[in-house]
């Protein structure tokens, strides 16, 4: 069967899957606990199948911009669905995609099964989460989403969440919150 980008952002978001992969030669993948997992329910994508996916989410500005440039950086929503990160690239010569989805439900510490140090850590006046490695990086994001989320809503003092190309969506309780994209 011939993936469409909605139905695998669907597919995507009811597994819990932090990333969905969409490369030529290959099955759509998404990433499930750090684990790569082919979507074999759909077709092995061909460079037509790759280009059609990835621009099914571009504009023509954006288009135009990555035929010139070979690379785009972008984000975009689907109403009812969620919103997403997404990088377009040119691998081996035919378009790709990395699509990551933004959480607009910061996950608590229970939810991530983090040591009640965390959260009296996050308590404090001065909460401080260091840049993770490649390999981490959706485990350490979804502690710095918790640990900022707590703060928004328990800690009264105003809070600055800056990180390098990462983005939370978050209802604001407490705290004035300010964010910067690094990078």
């Amino acid at each position: 069967m011939a993936a469409t980008m909605h139905d695998l952002l669907t597919i995507m978001i009811e597994r819990g899957a932090s990333d969905l992969h969409v490369t030529t030669g290959t099955y759509p993948q998404i990433r499930q606990n750090g684990k790569l997992t082919p979507l074999t329910e759909f077709e092995q994508l061909t460079p037509q199948d790759s280009q059609r996916l990835a621009y099914s989410v571009l504009n023509e500005g954006q288009k135009q911009k990555f035929e010139e440039e070979n690379e785009l950086d972008l984000s975009f929503g689907i109403q009812g669905l969620a919103r997403f990160r997404c990088n377009v690239y040119r691998q081996r010569g035919a378009v790709a995609a990395a699509i990551r989805v933004i959480p607009i439900k910061i996950r608590t510490f229970g939810d991530l099964n983090l040591p009640p140090i965390v959260e009296q850590m996050a308590d404090m006046p001065l909460a401080k989460v260091t840049e993770p490695t490649p390999s981490s990086i959706s485990v350490i994001f979804d502690s710095s989403a918790a640990v900022v989320g707590f703060c928004f809503c328990h800690v009264a003092p105003s809070v600055l969440s800056c990180a390098t190309g990462s983005c939370v969506l978050s209802r604001v309780c407490a705290s004035t919150p300010a964010s910067s994209r690094i990078g």
